[in-house]
């Protein structure tokens, strides 16, 4: 499109000719359909139609040889094959199984949880609520209290499944839960 639109401009300027001619010229130069000249050209016109034409064929040269190297090196099939792959993916997250590991979690992450720290953290849906429950147990007294926390609350975001799991975890906190992860090192 960039070369029909340069060659229309300079066969305009060129030649003289109405826009629709210099367009019609500038697109069968450039498609080598070449029905032969509107008018004679000015050695100046001669000159440019070379230059468009020749334009015209590396451009098409060009495209063709990095279309073939894309095809040949894989890069085109790559990108489909990832692009096939994310929207596979995509299609596998379900928000609601999302949120309720994003409360489980957060539990974790605000008590500090490893794998060393018995906790355990359990959220299921009720309706549109959600219902998180949490045991901490002592890490190396096995007869100790387990700490157990829990709250169902509406739950309309990830930020909120989020805000679900650290109020059940400052439950955990204020029953004593210093103690045992402290204890867990």
């Amino acid at each position: 499109m960039l070369l029909i639109g340069f060659g229309t401009v300079g066969y305009r300027l060129l030649e003289g000719w109405s826009w629709f001619d210099s367009f019609y010229v500038a697109v069968i130069t450039l498609t080598s359909i070449g029905y032969g000249q509107r008018a004679p050209l000015t050695i100046a016109g001669r000159v440019f139609t070379l230059v468009l034409a020749l334009g015209g064929i590396f451009t098409v040269a060009f495209v063709a040889t990095k279309l073939l190297s894309t095809i040949i090196t894989g890069e085109l099939r790559d990108f489909w094959g990832k692009r096939r792959m994310a929207k596979r993916i995509g299609a596998l997250e379900d928000r609601a199984t999302a949120w309720v590991t994003r409360a489980e979690r957060a539990v974790s992450r605000a008590l500090g949880g490893s794998c060393s720290m018995p906790l355990a953290a359990h959220a299921a849906w009720d309706g549109d609520a959600l219902v998180l429950r949490a045991v901490l147990g002592h890490p190396l007294e096995p007869r100790a209290a387990l700490l157990r926390a829990g709250e169902h609350d509406r739950v309309d975001n990830a930020d909120a499944a989020e805000a679900l799991g650290r109020r059940v975890a400052a439950e955990l906190q204020r029953q004593g839960a210093a103690a045992y992860l402290d204890a867990a090192g």
